[in-house]
């Protein structure tokens, strides 16, 4: 099916006063992260709020930035649900669209033993023809995704073709990356910027981190010359990345203050959150916009 490799923003998802999709929105911020050399966009991820979207929201989000992009990129799509035949209606909805990936998350909240988890897995590979990616996020799903049970998951399908890794431990990135000596094609990717070089110097295949929204030029670089071999350029952009995570601390969750920067930098103009979120307050707003200007992005 081909490697996946790159950096993959995982789009946010910009709403109307009404909370319905404001999708012109959207394909304007496709637009700039395609303008600054993104290989493809992660839609309907934890950014992309899928928790606190109906199966219709989701099929018009699919169905417009598949138009939009036109083959320009690759579009991995989110699959989260604690409902699994909600999981796996769209997964069925997805098997003719022309998608690179389903990144999968675990069932949340209920917390199940290892042998589930890889019969779960082993069941969503068995209803697509498509890749499939683990999300692991245990912060926020309440499972670790081990080597082994990674490795049980893999080797026992073949379109499992790789992971999404938010962990903070570089180590935990470590050992997954050791599947690749049983199955080469094996994709890794990395969340979170403080780790990107020495993740890169590991042998990981890409990023999908929330930053890539408002500062794609930081990653894309850091991916960039560090494949290029040059250490200058790479640390440059990689000191970038971890100065844009600033803006991460505006916001619990990270994704509001995430995309307020959008709106600064890409939209030009303030949006509108959906229930239960809200909009940053008046004063993060003027600190957030001022650290965005000290990144010289703004």
């Amino acid at each position: 099916m081909g490697k996946i490799q790159g950096v993959f923003p995982p789009l946010i998802t910009v709403f109307n006063e009404d909370s319905t999709i404001d999708i012109d929105s959207i394909k304007k911020h496709i637009d700039f992260l395609i303008e600054k050399g993104v290989d493809g966009v992660a839609i309907l991820g934890t950014t992309g709020e899928f928790f606190s979207l109906s199966f219709e929201e989701k099929k018009f989000l699919v169905e417009n930035i598949l138009a939009h992009t036109k083959n320009r990129i690759k579009v991995i799509v989110g699959v989260g649900e604690t409902n699994s035949s909600k999981a796996f209606k769209f997964i069925d909805y997805l098997e003719d669209k022309d998608v690179e990936a389903l990144l999968v998350i675990n069932p949340y909240f209920v917390v199940y033993d290892e042998d589930t988890i890889v019969k779960y897995y082993s069941e969503i590979c068995s209803r697509t023809s498509k890749n499939v990616l683990i999300y692991n996020f245990p912060t926020l799903s309440g499972f670790d995704f081990t080597y082994d049970v990674v490795r049980r998951i893999t080797l026992n399908n073949n379109n499992l073709a790789g992971i999404k890794e938010t962990v903070e431990d570089i180590k935990h990135i470590e050992k997954m990356l050791k599947i690749k000596d049983e199955k080469k094609d094996f994709s890794v990717f990395c969340a979170f910027e403080s780790q990107a070089i020495e993740a890169l110097k590991l042998g990981v295949d890409g990023f999908i981190n929330a930053t890539v929204n408002f500062a794609p030029e930081f990653t894309v670089n850091t991916y960039k010359y560090f494949n290029e071999g040059n250490e200058e350029l790479t640390k440059e952009y990689f000191d970038k990345m971890n100065s844009a995570m600033k803006v991460y601390t505006y916001s619990q969750p990270l994704l509001q203050a995430c995309k307020q920067a959008v709106y600064f930098r890409v939209l030009k103009e303030d949006k509108y959150e959906k229930l239960p979120a809200y909009s940053l307050s008046e004063e993060k707003k003027k600190a957030l916009k001022n650290d965005l200007k000290k990144l010289n992005i703004l």
